[in-house]
C-alpha cells in the first residue's frame, strides 16, 4: 500500500507553466482540458481531472532541475514562472472530438486521434525549424479535420524569424507558410488564427503587429491601420459580430470589423462594385441620447454606431453626371472623406446648390442606398460615398417619421409667428459672428426634432424668457458666437440663446420622431458606379422597448 501511494504521488508531480493552456471542448461544454507536462481531462467542467497523456516534454532534466529546484542558489521561484519542460500549446479539432494537439516549451509537438488513448510524436516533421523551438500556438482548422496551423517562437535564443507551418494530413507532413512575412526585424510570431467563415483568411500576431493572408499563407499583408506597433499576444474572431479582437502586451484590447475581408474573393475584387452581405442588426432599446456622468475616467474610443452596418466596395471612380433640378438639392458625397452614409434629406453644401428652376447641375455620382420592407415599401433612403475604396453606411434602424398632425387655424397662426421669431434670432446670431455651419446645424436639429445629443454639453434646458428679437447684440449671444465651430458646445450655446430669447419654448429630447423599424428582413439596394446590388438585411430585437416603439401592431382586448 505504501509503494502504491508513493507511485501515485510521483505520478501527479506535475510541472505547470506560468501560462497554462486549457480549453472547453467545442463538442461538449462539460469536457475540459488542461495541460502541465501532461494533458489532463475532466468530464465535469473541470472537476475530477484525470491524466490522458504521458510526459510530453523532452525531459531535459538539467534545465528542469534548475527551473524547479535551483535558481542560482538565491531563492526558489514559488510562482512557477520559470518552470521548464511543460506543455504551452493545446488545441482540439473543432471538426472531430478527441483529436488533440499539444506543444511544449522545449519544442515537442504531439497528436492524439483517440482522446489520449495513444499519442504520436510529430516533432521532426517541420522543415527548417531549429531544435527545441518554443511552440507558441496551435490552430486546428474549422473546415477540415486534417488541417492544422502551428506557430513557433525562437526569440529566446536571439532568433527573431517567424516560424509558421501548415499540415493538411493530420501532421504527417508540414510546410512553411512564412513566405513574404518580414524577417529582418522582431517579427517573431505569437499567434495564428483561421477565420471561422473563410478558410483562406488567416491572421498572425507578431511582436510588432498583425498580418493578414487571403490565400492561406501564400502571401501576407500588414493589417494595422489604426493599430500601433505593439506585441500582439493573442487574436480571437467573434463569430457573431465578425470582428477580429487583438490582445496586446500593453494589456489593451483592439477590435476591427472584418466582415468585408471574410467575403472578399477574386471575383469580388474584379467587380466594379460589390455590396457585402450584412450581418444581423440588433435592436437593444432606444438609441442612446447621452446624459449621465462619465465617472472618474473617460473612454478613449468611440462607441460603435447604433444600427445596421452596410459595407460596399467600389473599384473605379464614379462618372460626372448632369441632371435637371427643380430648385431643390440633393446632398452627394465625393470619393474622399467620411465613409459613413448620410440621410438623403440632409441639407446640401453651398457648392451643390443651383438656383433657378430646371437649371442643369453637375455632381459627383454618389451611392444611393434604399431600404425596403417585405411589402416593397421604402423604409429609408441614404446617400453614401461613391469613390473607389471600401465604404460603410449605417442605417439607424428607424423607419418613416410619423406624419405631422393637422393644425387648427390658431395653431397655424402660432406656428407662423414662431417660425418668424426663430428666423429673426438666427439672423441676429449670424450677423453677430456665429459661424454659418453652426447656424445650419441648429436648423437641421430643429427640423429633425432630435436634439438630445446636442444638449450633452453647453445646451442647458433653462426656462425661456421674454422674446428678444436681436439677441446677437447681447452678452450671451457674443459668448455663443465666440465658440466659432459647429461642435456640440457651440450648437448648445446657440440653442440656449434661442431658449433664453423666447424664440423656442419646447424642445424634444430623443426619439427623433421616427419609430424603430420592426424586426424582420429588409432588402438593401445600393446603386453606385453604374451598378445596382441587393442584399437581405435581418433585424432582431434583443432587449428593451415596447412593441409600439418598433412599429409592431398590437390588438386591444
Amino acid at each position: 500500500m505504501r509503494r502504491q501511494q508513493i507511485a501515485d504521488s510521483a505520478d501527479l508531480d506535475l510541472r505547470w507553466n506560468w501560462n497554462t493552456p486549457f480549453l472547453i471542448s467545442a463538442h461538449n461544454p462539460h469536457v475540459f482540458y488542461a495541460a502541465a507536462n501532461r494533458v489532463l481531462k475532466s468530464t465535469k467542467r473541470g472537476d475530477d481531472l484525470r491524466l490522458i497523456s504521458p510526459d510530453l516534454s523532452k525531459k531535459l532534466w538539467p534545465k528542469i532541475d534548475t527551473s524547479m529546484r535551483k535558481t542560482g542558489g538565491i531563492t526558489l521561484d514559488a510562482t512557477g514562472a520559470e518552470t521548464y519542460g511543460t506543455i504551452v500549446a493545446l488545441a482540439e479539432s473543432p471538426m472531430r472530438p478527441g483529436l488533440l494537439y499539444a506543444g511544449t516549451d522545449d519544442g515537442n509537438v504531439w497528436i492524439t486521434r483517440n482522446d489520449g488513448g495513444s499519442w504520436e510524436d510529430i516533432t521532426r516533421r517541420f522543415p527548417g525549424l531549429p531544435a527545441n523551438t518554443y511552440v507558441r500556438r496551435i490552430e486546428a482548422s474549422r473546415f477540415d479535420s486534417g488541417t492544422v496551423y502551428i506557430a513557433f517562437d525562437n526569440h529566446r535564443v536571439n532568433d527573431f524569424a517567424p516560424y509558421i507551418y501548415a499540415s493538411t494530413d493530420f501532421g504527417r507532413t508540414f510546410r512553411s507558410i512564412v513566405t513574404d512575412l518580414p524577417r529582418s526585424g522582431a517579427d517573431f510570431v505569437h499567434v495564428i488564427r483561421e477565420d471561422p467563415y473563410n478558410r483562406d483568411l488567416l491572421f498572425v500576431g507578431t511582436d510588432v503587429g498583425v498580418y493578414m493572408s487571403r490565400d492561406r499563407g501564400a502571401h501576407w499583408s500588414k493589417f494595422m491601420t489604426g493599430l500601433p506597433t505593439v506585441p500582439v499576444h493573442d487574436l480571437q474572431i467573434h463569430p457573431r459580430d465578425h470582428e477580429l479582437i487583438a490582445a496586446t502586451h500593453g494589456r489593451s484590447i483592439w477590435i476591427v470589423d472584418i466582415l468585408p475581408l471574410e467575403q472578399m474573393s477574386d471575383s469580388v475584387v474584379r467587380k466594379v462594385a460589390h455590396l457585402f452581405a450584412p450581418k444581423v442588426a440588433y435592436q437593444y432599446g432606444e438609441p442612446p441620447v447621452g446624459g449621465g456622468s462619465p465617472g472618474h475616467k473617460l473612454f478613449t474610443a468611440d462607441s460603435p454606431p447604433y444600427g445596421a452596418e452596410l459595407y460596399y466596395r467600389v473599384t473605379r471612380a464614379p462618372q460626372m453626371v448632369t441632371q435637371a433640378t427643380n430648385g431643390d438639392s440633393t446632398k452627394t458625397n465625393g470619393a474622399r472623406g467620411d465613409s459613413s452614409a448620410t440621410e438623403a434629406a440632409a441639407t446640401p453644401p453651398a457648392s451643390n446648390t443651383t438656383r433657378g428652376r430646371g437649371a442643369p447641375r453637375t455632381n459627383r455620382l454618389a451611392a444611393r442606398i434604399v431600404i425596403t420592407d417585405v411589402r416593397g415599401d421604402t423604409v429609408k433612403t441614404l446617400t453614401g460615398l461613391g469613390g473607389p475604396g471600401l465604404h460603410k453606411a449605417v442605417w439607424d434602424l428607424r423607419g418613416k417619421p410619423a406624419p405631422p398632425p393637422l393644425l387648427s387655424p390658431a395653431a397655424k397662426r402660432d406656428s407662423i409667428v414662431a417660425a418668424r421669431k426663430l428666423e429673426a434670432v438666427l439672423d441676429s446670431l449670424a450677423k453677430s459672428g456665429t459661424p454659418a455651419a453652426t447656424i445650419q446645424a441648429v436648423r437641421n436639429s430643429l427640423a429633425s426634432g432630435d436634439m438630445g445629443s446636442l444638449f450633452q454639453r453647453g445646451g442647458r434646458r433653462g426656462a425661456p424668457g421674454e422674446f428678444i428679437e436681436r439677441p446677437g447684440e447681447s452678452a450671451p449671444a457674443r459668448q455663443a458666437a465666440a465658440t466659432g465651430a459647429p461642435d456640440p458646445e457651440a450648437i448648445g450655446d446657440v440653442l440656449r440663446v434661442l431658449r433664453q430669447s423666447g424664440a423656442i419654448r419646447n424642445l424634444s429630447f430623443g426619439g427623433g420622431g421616427a419609430p424603430l423599424a420592426a424586426p424582420g428582413e429588409y432588402l438593401v439596394t445600393i446603386s453606385v458606379a453604374g451598378e445596382t446590388m441587393k442584399q437581405i438585411l435581418r433585424i432582431e430585437r434583443v432587449s428593451g422597448g415596447s412593441s409600439e416603439a418598433v412599429g409592431v401592431q398590437t390588438r386591444k382586448r
